[in-house]
């Protein structure tokens, strides 16, 4: 299997954007069966939702399809990985950057509580743990 795709990624200037487009060059539409274009989508779509940096979903992204070709036999479930493989890599080389909620937690327990207990994953730090106890 041998796919060939050109893309251009572009930032969407709306204000607040929090979608993502895809469209087609003319010639990419008229040349493209249903079956092939919606391959490609996928494809887009996939790279949109595990994006390169941390696998975080993209925002804000505007994908132009320029040019896809491909060897007879080839499957549309290889288009679309491929499809998807070469968004990863155009959105690594625009420098994307990781958009995460930052925001301040003050816990005041009750003297019945004992202890505060919280579950921590790759995706949160805690800059500063205080604790101020009431009496």
């Amino acid at each position: 299997h041998v796919v060939t795709v050109e893309l251009a990624v572009h930032a969407l200037m709306r204000e607040s954007s929090t979608s993502c487009d895809v469209t087609f060059e003319e010639e990419v539409k008229t040349q493209l069966s249903a079956d092939f274009k919606e391959a490609v989508e996928h494809g887009v779509q996939s790279a949109y939702l595990q994006g390169p940096v941390l696998g975080f979903p993209v925002q804000g992204v505007k994908t132009v399809i320029q040019h896809v070709s491909m060897e007879p036999g080839t499957s549309a479930a290889m288009v679309s990985a491929c499809v998807s493989r070469c968004m990863l890599k155009a959105l690594k080389l625009a420098g994307g950057q990781v958009l995460e909620p930052v925001m301040a937690l003050e816990i005041s327990p009750s003297d019945e509580v004992l202890y505060v207990t919280s579950k921590v994953d790759r995706k949160t730090r805690f800059c500063l743990l205080q604790y101020h106890w009431l009496r």
